[in-house]
């Protein structure tokens, strides 16, 4: 995440110069605010609760993280809800079909280069196929105001919690097992 500072106005810079691709960029600075605001703050947040209040920590995890996902899944219904037009005009069955061999594609190699480690092999896996959603919203909303690039991120993030839902469900599986 830390080298998401420098490789996403670089990446941008590379991109905008392709013959096929949009104008778009990002300032540095920004980047570091989404990562300090998305990433760092919340794990610091969590590593002192957790060394300072430890069985506290391990109580309200499991909860806190159901209601993490209870209200990302709201906001993004209702942002679809909302957006539900443009989708509809603007999207089809490819772009949904593409999202999902991406995310399946990043589930893979995140699982594969995980270590040997169960746990290390689903986290890894999860954060590449997640992304970081917060930086490519910041793209847009700098670079895109037609909403359009809002709406398909919203519809990306969408996909992929629906792909992962089995990939989890397997992961649960076999650490159970195991």
């Amino acid at each position: 995440s830390l080298l998401a500072v420098i490789t996403v106005p670089l990446s941008l810079a590379i991109l905008t110069a392709l013959p096929l691709a949009a104008d778009a960029s990002v300032p540095p600075l920004q980047v570091a605010k989404v990562i300090a605001m998305t990433f760092l703050l919340p794990l610091a947040l969590g590593a002192i609760f957790g060394r300072r209040w430890p069985h506290a920590a391990d109580r309200i995890a499991g909860p806190l993280n159901a209601l993490a996902g209870y209200v990302l899944l709201a906001t993004l219904l209702g942002l679809l809800v909302l957006n539900f037009p443009a989708v509809w005009q603007k999207t089809g069955v490819l772009d949904y079909l593409v999202i999902a061999v991406l995310t399946i594609v990043a589930l893979a190699i995140g699982h594969w280069l995980g270590g040997p480690a169960h746990s290390d092999r689903t986290s890894l896996a999860i954060a590449t196929a997640e992304r970081n959603t917060g930086i490519a919203a910041l793209i847009a909303a700098l670079n895109f105001p037609d909403r359009q690039a809002m709406v398909m991120i919203v519809i990306y993030k969408i996909v992929t919690l629906l792909v992962m839902i089995p990939y989890t469900k397997w992961c649960k599986q076999k650490e159970v097992t195991s």
